[in-house]
């Protein structure tokens, strides 16, 4: 940039590169809600979204690790609709998907946080009361704590970590760690080994 001369007027012409929906209609027993709660960008332009759906009709790609959405009912005073959490892999232009899968079990499954390593794998954390939600064998935690929470109908939530690789297939799996109800706001861009020292 040139010297910058306070007597003229700055004009700035920004360019809106891409702009998208990103969800479904469908809900289990209200319409479907969306929120997308993190975002990370790779290292081409790929836009990781993380966020929670009751939308049975969210877009899912091919062979993802979760094609269904689960609809059950949540919640001890308001009975609504349980989310899944979704991981979205968007294209560099915005206008396709690499990869999109829920992430959840029969309960409550909320985001929390998105991270990427250098290949490009996704690591996400939230909070999930699910007694099924996704592990992999050898899982640290691999089974939701005993214990319920809200008056004693419904169970604590446990905290997960999730890896998911670049073309989108599960790799860590759910990683529980409770004592108590913890939840998983957000997770920092770091190589993830780094994040956990």
């Amino acid at each position: 940039l040139s010297g910058y001369d306070v007597a003229k007027t700055l004009v700035i012409d920004p360019v809106l590169s891409y702009s998208t929906y990103l969800g479904g209609s469908q809900g289990s027993q209200f319409e479907g809600s969306q929120f997308g709660r993190s975002i990370a960008i790779d290292s081409v332009g790929n836009a990781y979204v993380f966020g929670r759906t009751d939308a049975a009709d969210f877009p899912i790609t091919p062979g993802a690790l979760q094609s269904a959405y689960r609809q059950n009912i949540c919640g001890e005073e308001v009975h609504g609709p349980c989310f899944d959490a979704f991981v979205t892999k968007l294209s560099p232009q915005g206008n396709s998907l690499v990869y999109s899968t829920y992430l959840g079990g029969n309960l409550d499954d909320l985001n929390g946080g998105i991270a990427l390593d250098s290949q490009g794998n996704a690591y996400v954390a939230g909070s999930t009361n699910s007694s099924d939600y996704p592990t992999t064998q050898g899982a640290l935690q691999p089974a939701l704590m005993p214990g319920s929470c809200e008056l004693g109908a419904v169970p604590c939530t446990d905290a997960f970590v999730t890896k998911i690789s670049a073309q989108g297939n599960i790799g860590l799996g759910r990683q529980r760690l409770r004592n108590g109800t913890y939840i998983i706001e957000q997770l920092s861009h770091c190589d993830f080994s780094s994040c956990l020292r």
